[in-house]
């Protein structure tokens, strides 16, 4: 046998030919078919919506009534002018500033105009977390509230033991005299407050809901705690408000169950606390408001509110023979401001303790710059065919329309329009 040979190949040539690599055809995966709509409109989708929900989730803006021309407004003919024509309906408003500024007179200013321009149909609920509410000074600032027969014979007794006979039955017909339904909330913890303020905003029955005040509102924790030493934070009043204001707003903006819109205002009274240190403003001099903080620092009512109004103290008013303090200037300032309202807006009216804000003399000097009234040296005219007046001054102007209820409604409507303020009052 022939031996075989080691280390041998054979050539490449020889190599057995490799078969070519097949060709694999992947075959593409069907895709399932999408269903494509066609294409919709808007109102189809939001109908479907709506549908699907048994209620109106979705609104079409232009079947949508969203303006804010219902005001409330304060009487005070400068300050309603920059507020387009007073406080906005359906919403939140804060009347914020200093201890003796005016707030709690201007609320019932705003009350006294709701009887006003509603006559019987007034609606109006008030919260008092202060004090039980003073009719007297609600009356003196033109709000009508009725007094109880109690109340009347505390009266009596009263100016008896000073000397002065009882009240007659006219003058206590009078006093009992009230324009319209007010109901009080006092006495309450803020939750059971809120909950029951709650229940008449979403009836929509009301014109204004007032809560008086913000700053000195008594929560369950801090009415339940056995000693001061136990005594909740503050911050307590702040996550309770940052609960109702989100909550009452949404209210605000629903439809009642009838399908007209909820026009209740909400009117809260806010203090502030003195700044721990006041920054120099540039470009002013540091004036007193500018030593003052909100009290309450809620956050949902710092961004919730629409408007929000500043008082401050003014100059006082002195007789100049007695130099006795006859009243004083209230500035204003709108610190937030929207619907038809900007921040920065600043104003002042005059106050007098025997008699209230001059509203008179208010439209006097604000038809004066608007030429609503002509002066002519020191003479002022009113064209009017029959409320006109030509007279001597400003004080037998104010003379004038004082006497007649006619002629103030017709020069403070020619201010709103001089000042291209659309509005109306109920």
């Amino acid at each position: 046998m022939a031996a075989k040979k080691l280390g041998t190949r054979k050539p490449a040539s020889a190599q057995p030919a490799k078969a070519p690599p097949k060709t694999v055809r992947v075959q593409p995966v069907k895709k399932k078919a999408i269903a494509v709509p066609g294409r919709r409109s808007l109102q189809d989708v939001v109908n479907s919506i709506n549908a699907a929900a048994k209620t109106q989730v979705i609104g079409m803006a232009d079947d949508e009534t969203y303006g804010y021309l219902l005001r409330r407004p304060t009487g005070i003919t400068s300050l309603d002018i920059k507020l387009a024509g007073g406080w906005p309906e359906s919403s939140p408003n804060v009347l914020v500033g200093p201890d003796s500024a005016g707030k709690d007179y201007l609320l019932w200013r705003t009350c006294a105009e709701v009887q006003r321009n509603y006559g019987e149909e007034t609606r109006i609920l008030l919260y008092f977390t202060e004090f039980f509410p003073d009719k007297e000074f609600m009356r003196w600032a033109g709000f009508l509230v009725g007094y109880t027969d109690e109340e009347l014979d505390e009266l009596d007794t009263g100016l008896q033991l000073n000397g002065k006979p009882a009240q007659t039955a006219e003058e206590r017909a009078e006093k009992k005299r009230q324009i319209g339904e007010i109901s009080i909330i006092v006495g309450e913890v803020a939750e059971v407050a809120f909950d029951a303020i709650q229940t008449v905003l979403e009836s929509g029955v009301c014109q204004i809901i007032a809560v008086n005040s913000i700053g000195c509102l008594q929560t369950a924790a801090k009415e339940q705690t056995e000693s001061f030493e136990e005594f909740a934070q503050q911050r307590n009043e702040a996550m309770l408000l940052s609960k109702v204001m989100p909550k009452f707003a949404l209210i605000q903006n629903r439809r009642l169950p009838d399908g007209t819109r909820n026009e209740t205002t909400m009117l809260y009274i806010n203090q502030v606390r003195s700044k721990d240190a006041v920054r120099t403003m540039p470009g002013r001099p540091v004036q007193a408001k500018d030593s003052y903080k909100a009290g309450s620092n809620s956050h949902a009512l710092k961004h919730g509110k629409a408007v929000e109004l500043f008082l401050h103290k003014g100059k006082d008013h002195y007789d100049e023979v007695t130099k006795t303090v006859l009243g004083r200037e209230v500035r204003w300032e709108t610190t937030k401001g929207k619907l038809g309202v900007h921040d920065g807006l600043k104003g002042s009216y005059n106050f007098f303790f025997d008699s209230g804000a001059d509203i008179i003399g208010d439209l006097i000097t604000t038809a004066l710059s608007l030429e609503i009234l002509e002066q002519s040296g020191s003479w002022i005219t009113y064209d009017h065919p029959t409320l006109g007046f030509h007279v001597q001054g400003a004080p037998a102007a104010s003379k004038k329309v004082a006497a007649s209820p006619e002629a103030f409604a017709a020069i403070r409507n020619d201010c709103f329009r001089a000042s291209g303020v659309i509005c109306r009052f109920r």
